[in-house]
This record gives structure tokens, sequence and C-alpha cells, in this order.
């Protein structure tokens, strides 16, 4: 995990390079011996204008990506909760050894994954729970295997259909958590956030607060934004389990075959 991943660290680790890097702007201008004319200021005005509409393009860009990343995670629970309740009715029509026992795993599993989904951070209980998943999915598998073997039948298939669809969202969840804004564009975001505002600092003729400091929070605001978007693992703007808590309370509530 990188500074990218902590949107709370960014902003303030931005708002202390972003000043020192106006600072070092400011006392930049005072070296300049030649006499400034008004096409000099006009040109360093310019190119801050340039550079900081590349800035805002590029951020607008990367923003889209981040939501996109969230709307992603969000909806692949929902997807997920889904496939598990599918699975859970269509074992319900099932005969023996699945319709019987299927079920209770299908909720312990349910809540194994709400555990996991709680877990934003790779930690040794996430992994414990991860691990006991893949275990119940095993024996799931097995269950069908089993009956497969003994009784085929076109309603078995349809049961089997079920569980593909839970091992597949599984997969697109842990590849989703796993998916950032590439490094690529943080750089160039960083670089373009230092150029402009190193031209701020040396386009101003006397220290004044706000121009000084609006520039700042500004770009540290929306590099935090767009960290907390396109990182699960800290923030403020999270995806939560309340598809899949719904459906384990709602199956807490069905009886026992």
């Amino acid at each position: 995990m990188s500074l990218f991943d902590y949107p709370v660290a960014l902003f303030f680790g931005s708002v202390v390079v972003l000043s020192m890097v106006h600072e070092i702007g400011y006392r930049a201008r005072a070296l300049v011996k030649e006499q400034r004319s008004e096409a000099w200021e006009r040109l360093v005005r310019d190119t801050r204008n340039q550079i900081g509409l590349l800035l805002s393009l590029l951020l607008g860009f990367a923003m889209s990506m981040g939501l996109s990343m969230y709307n992603q995670r969000g909806q692949l629970i929902v997807d997920e909760a889904n496939a598990i309740q599918l699975a859970h009715l269509r074992a319900g029509l099932q005969a023996g050894t699945i319709r019987s026992q299927a079920p209770p795993i299908l909720r312990e599993y349910l809540d194994t994954r709400i555990a996991v989904l709680e877990q934003k951070r790779a930690t040794p209980q996430r992994t414990q729970w991860m691990r006991q998943s893949r275990q119940l999915q095993r024996a799931l598998w097995q269950q069908a295997n089993d009956e497969a073997t003994a009784h085929p039948s076109p309603i078995l298939t349809s049961y089997t259909e079920a569980l593909g669809q839970i091992v597949t969202k599984e997969a697109e969840q842990a590849a989703a958590n796993d998916d950032r804004v590439p490094a690529d564009i943080w750089i160039l975001l960083s670089v373009l956030s230092i150029m402009v505002t190193a031209l701020v600092g040396y386009g101003q003729e006397r220290r004044m607060a706000l121009v000084t400091f609006v520039p700042i929070l500004m770009i540290a605001t929306a590099l935090c934004l767009l960290s907390d978007l396109s990182s699960p693992v800290a923030g403020f703007i999270n995806v939560g389990e309340d598809s899949l808590r719904a459906l384990s309370a709602e199956l807490a509530d069905v009886p026992q075959p």
C-alpha cells in the first residue's frame, strides 16, 4: 500500500509539500535580476493557467475513473448477495444431502464474506476469514459433485451454476478491491500540482494568505477525494456491506429443512 491509499494523510502531506513549493516559487521571484515587464508577467500567468487547465482536465478524468471503481465495488457486493441468495433458493429444490446441509453452509459462507469485507486492510484475521470462505466453497462443491455422480439432474445443474456465480463474484470483488488509479496518473497529477503551485508563488508580488493557501487547499482536497474514491482501505467514502447484511438477516428467518 502507498500514501495514495490513505486520503487524510495524502491531504496533509499535499498541503505541506505544496506550501513548501509555493514558498520556493515566491523566493525564486526575488532572485530574478532582470527588469520584469508586463509581457513577462503575462507570460508567467499564461503558463500557470495552461498548466492549471491541464491539471483540471486530468483531475476530472481521474475522478471519473475513481468514481467508476467505487460504483463497481458497490455493485459487486449487490451481485454477490444475489448470487448467494440464488444458490440458497436452488439448494432448497434439491434432494438429499444438498437440501439439508447446503443452506447452513451458505449462511456461514455469507457471514464469512461479511467479515472479510469488513476488514478493509490486509490483516491476519482477514486472511483467516478468506481461508475459511474458500473451505466453505470447497465443501459446497464437494456436495454438488457427490450428488452429480449419484443423481445427475437439470435441477442440480442450475444449482451448480449458482455456485459458480458465487465463486465468480468473490473473485471479481477481490480484483475490484485491489484496483486503483494507475501510478502514472498519480505521478503526473503530482508533477502538475507542483508546477502550478510553484508558478502561483513565482507570480505573487507580495505575500497574501488567500492567494497562497486557496490553490493549495483546492488541489489537496481534490487529491484527497480522488484517493478516497479509488481506495477502499481508508477514508470517509466506503462501500458498505448492506446488501449482504440484509440477506443474512433474511436467511436467518428462513426455517431449516
